[in-house]
């Protein structure tokens, strides 16, 4: 999995800066407040938070599992930068959307607390991408990937299989004395007492 982000990043950051070369010669189509530069930023948005919405696939537990979450996860990063892309110089517009925001009511409650994270990187995306700073999007997504998947994904702690241990997948604490009954845990592995 790792390897096939690591190619992912790589494409995605070949084709922007092909992309950054040719854009002056086309100047006029894809400006600051053109349709162009509108759909570069939405698709910049959507190229950045497809490998996190992968990875969301990949590594949750299926009883947590969410697929609304990664529907929003992949949609909302370029709703927001359309918006941003729409409000960027104008104040009125800014507050006209505060309002509209403040009036709709949001009732969805994530089944994970861990998903909040998800849905703050999508609006960080989608802001950056916003903005036109594609570049610390990209820095912004590629961390949280490489945090995520060097953390171990969803799992937390050591294994819980004493198979594990011997295999050595998990080394044995060393601060904390043997139990005195044998437990699914990993440095279970010594006789009890009386054994």
């Amino acid at each position: 999995m790792v390897i096939r982000l690591a190619v992912y990043y790589a494409a995605l950051a070949a084709l922007a800066w092909l992309v950054a070369r040719t854009i002056p010669q086309w100047g006029v189509l894809f400006g600051e407040r053109t349709p162009g530069g509108a759909a570069v930023a939405m698709l910049g948005a959507l190229a950045l938070m497809c490998p996190v919405a992968w990875m969301y696939m990949r590594t949750k537990p299926k009883l947590r599992y969410d697929p609304s979450l990664v529907q929003t996860v992949i949609v909302l990063p370029v709703v927001i930068s359309g918006v941003v892309l729409i409000v960027r110089d104008s104040v009125a517009l800014a507050f006209s959307l505060a309002g509209i925001v403040a009036a709709v009511r949001f009732r969805n409650t994530l089944r994970d607390t861990k998903d909040a994270v998800y849905i703050f990187l999508a609006i960080a995306v989608g802001l950056a991408a916003g903005v036109g700073s594609f570049a610390i999007g990209l820095v912004v997504s590629v961390i949280y990937v490489a945090s995520y998947s060097s953390s171990g994904g969803s799992t937390s702690g050591p294994p819980r299989h004493p198979s594990a241990c011997r295999a050595g997948w998990w080394p044995r604490p060393r601060s904390r004395p043997p139990p005195t009954r044998r437990s699914p845990v990993c440095w279970s592995n010594t006789p009890s007492v009386g054994s």
